[in-house]
């Protein structure tokens, strides 16, 4: 199993933007908005 992480703050709690519409992720911990994220495989 993956997991995604913040490249700012490594938090799990990312989710793709407006319902994955833009192609953008945002972390509810810290506020990035990008494109990049880390995947984790666990």
């Amino acid at each position: 199993m993956n997991h995604l992480l913040c490249p700012v703050c490594r938090s799990e709690n990312i989710t793709l933007d407006m319902g994955c519409q833009s192609g953008k992720y945002v972390c509810g911990n810290c506020g990035y908005v990008g494109v990049l994220v880390i995947e984790e495989e666990v």
